[in-house]
């Protein structure tokens, strides 16, 4: 997944103002008086980086894939640089170790390729990371003989040609019947349609019926833009389909929320 808020949050904080390695380096009179001991004491200790794992470990029981957007900002002094977390992973070549944790996802988020119901899954940019491996499990579990509920995926990027991440791999899924894809493109719109969401406000009758079925929603990608896409999304559904107010609309959302059917995991860029 991209850089998490604690990496976009120290990129703006660097790109706002200096960082203290940054003031000594400007002001040479404070290097007589910061010996290295004292400048490591001052300095913030890094935040950890959390990125979610894009491979399905029923296809690949001994690796993990991360999918990862280099988070990469403008300082104060001109130079273009990278965020810490995303530029080292950037950085790293085959044999390199890395040092880290691996944590389970909230139950929440699981999809489970034999659930009954059907779930709609929506994604931009690099946010597609734990889908993909949702995809994988159900291209496994339908290659040996399993029939898994319906999965569809929304997903967002700019164009088509450029950043449509791991675009022959899902077309295939698609075309086993594995998953329906239903991408949308910024820079390239078709009849309107440039982000995740309006995507699912075109499918409209296809979203309610999958909620009607008792169907899941997830959402991963952008806290400013694609997560408030999709909720007033579904509470125009809502509305639409009910006449319900404005109130009903996010008691009805709050409901999906609090019963695991409507799941966001978002962050802020």
């Amino acid at each position: 997944m991209p850089a998490r808020s604690s990496e976009a949050r120290d990129a703006r904080r660097s790109a706002d103002r200096p960082t203290l390695v940054e003031l000594v380096e400007r002001n040479p009179a404070l290097r007589g008086r910061l010996d290295l001991a004292t400048l490591l004491d001052l300095l913030e200790p890094l935040r950890t980086r959390t990125y979610s794992i894009s491979s399905s470990p029923a296809v690949s029981p001994s690796a993990i894939d991360l999918l990862v957007a280099v988070l990469e900002y403008d300082a104060p002094d001109g130079v273009r640089r990278r965020g810490i977390g995303s530029g080292h992973l950037a950085a790293l070549r085959p044999g390199d170790r890395v040092r880290a944790t691996l944590r389970p996802c909230r139950e929440v988020f699981r999809v489970d390729p034999h659930a009954p119901e059907p779930t709609l899954l929506v994604a931009a940019g690099s946010g597609l990371a734990p889908f993909r491996g949702a995809v994988a499990d159900r291209v496994h579990a339908r290659a040996h003989g399993a029939e898994p509920a319906p999965l569809t995926l929304y997903f967002g990027c700019d164009d088509p040609e450029l950043d449509y991440l791991h675009r022959t791999e899902l077309e295939t899924a698609a075309a086993v019947g594995a998953v329906t894809l239903r991408p949308a493109f910024s820079n390239s719109p078709d009849d309107q349609v440039r982000f995740a969401q309006h995507a699912m406000a075109r499918d409209a009758d296809a979203v309610w019926s999958a909620l009607q079925a008792g169907g899941r929603v997830l959402v991963c990608g952008d806290a400013r833009r694609l997560a408030p896409g999709v909720r007033d999304v579904l509470t125009d559904l809502f509305h639409d389909r009910t006449g319900g107010s404005d109130e009903q609309a996010q008691t009805w959302l709050a409901d999906l929320s609090r019963d695991g059917r409507y799941v966001e995991d978002v962050y802020a860029g």
